[in-house]
């Protein structure tokens, strides 16, 4: 049986029930395929919209079906060991669905998300470098900026311009929980020490993007005013596709022993991971892609801390029993930096974008959206 057909038996069973099924069989249902038109762009497709289109039809049940019983993949919708009846029950509620979402969630988000240490969907025209947000902003004499109507839709974000050979185009350093030093102390929950956090942002490249910028963020664990770092967890990239490169900057008997920012030659490299999704080839470019990572710090003395991150909910890479920082306790988690760094320089001058900047203890997932994924190492 074919993909389609298969989906087409999927979406009688599921939706007008078996004995109708049995009637109107087969043929009659792949006719729905017939005038399949494009009701695009949409910058946040609904869960079921499995091929972002902007509508959930019978192309998305088509891919279920291909997916049906096997582990992960885009149809892995409900978070259940294989794709199934679950998957199938959640894409069910957006059948039919046209067009994307939309949602506003950075709004009262101290309210409604409790376990949310920060939120910036770029709407608010204050300083970006002020007290309750950025201890450092850098603009790249203005190639790194708030712009009107490039965010996620349509709304403010920030866009990135690289000129052509162009390493550095600026960043976002946020500090937030207790700080070894005034400089990072943006007043951002700084009484407390966060051993695990969550952090998500939204990227898109450009039409006609070319090339992989080495870095996009980092999680940071500073450990004196001199900018040393106790661990750093990197979200880089390598070719087409975004990994993780965990580093500890402390002894075996959890002493600090870097002395500056990017003291390399006194960290200790964890092991890299490389994801799955390329979002940096030419297949992948003006759209939006929800990149969600995951640090937890080890327990003293233990080799338990965790690195992973998602894309649109997806697993992409993990790493476990790591020993970040052995027996080190003098801060926790204390930093994030967004970056736009390309060690090698942009092949051409072109933008990427960013928008809905969020920290959190808890998973965030993506806008609009409950998603959670689990992925073994």
């Amino acid at each position: 049986m074919s993909n389609r057909s298969r989906a087409c038996v999927l979406y009688q069973r599921a939706v007008i029930g078996a004995a109708v099924a049995s009637v109107i069989g087969v043929s009659m249902c792949t006719q729905l395929y017939a005038g399949k038109t494009d009701v695009g762009p949409c910058d946040l497709p609904w869960r079921g919209d499995l091929d972002r289109d902007c509508q959930v039809d019978l192309t998305d049940l088509a891919a279920v079906a291909e997916q049906w019983l096997t582990v992960g993949g885009s149809a892995d919708l409900g978070g259940s060991e294989q794709i199934d009846m679950v998957d199938l029950g959640v894409f069910s509620v957006d059948w039919r669905r046209t067009g994307g979402r939309s949602c506003v969630e950075c709004d009262n988000w101290q309210t409604l998300h409790p376990a949310w240490i920060f939120c910036d969907d770029f709407e608010d025209d204050t300083a970006l470098r002020r007290q309750g947000r950025y201890f450092e902003y850098g603009n790249d004499n203005g190639d790194f900026v708030v712009v009107d109507g490039i965010g996620v839709n349509t709304s403010r974000g920030m866009q990135t311009v690289f000129q052509t050979g162009e390493v550095g185009a600026g960043g976002l350093k946020l500090a937030f929980g207790r700080v070894p030093g005034s400089y990072f102390d943006k007043g951002i929950r700084n009484t407390e020490d966060f051993r695990e956090i969550y952090y998500r942002i939204y990227l898109k490249n450009q039409a006609g993007w070319e090339g992989s910028p080495a870095k996009l963020s980092r999680a940071i664990v500073f450990a004196g005013s001199n900018w040393s770092q106790a661990m750093i967890a990197h979200l880089w990239s390598s070719g087409d596709y975004l990994l993780i490169d965990p580093a500890s900057g402390v002894d075996e008997n959890g002493n600090v022993i870097t002395t500056k920012y990017n003291d390399f030659a006194n960290l200790h490299w964890l092991g890299y991971k490389r994801g799955t999704t390329p979002v940096f080839d030419s297949e992948h470019d003006d759209r939006w892609y929800c990149i969600e990572a995951h640090v937890r710090l080890n327990d003293a003395g233990e080799s338990n801390g965790v690195q992973e991150f998602w894309i649109d909910g997806h697993p992409e890479a993990r790493r476990s029993g790591l020993n970040f920082v052995d027996s080190y306790t003098d801060y926790g988690i204390n930093a994030i930096f967004i970056e736009n760094y390309w060690n090698s320089g942009s092949p051409k001058e072109q933008q990427r974008y960013f928008d809905n900047f969020v920290v959190s203890t808890e998973r965030i997932g993506c806008m609009c959206d409950g998603s959670d994924g689990a992925l073994e190492e």
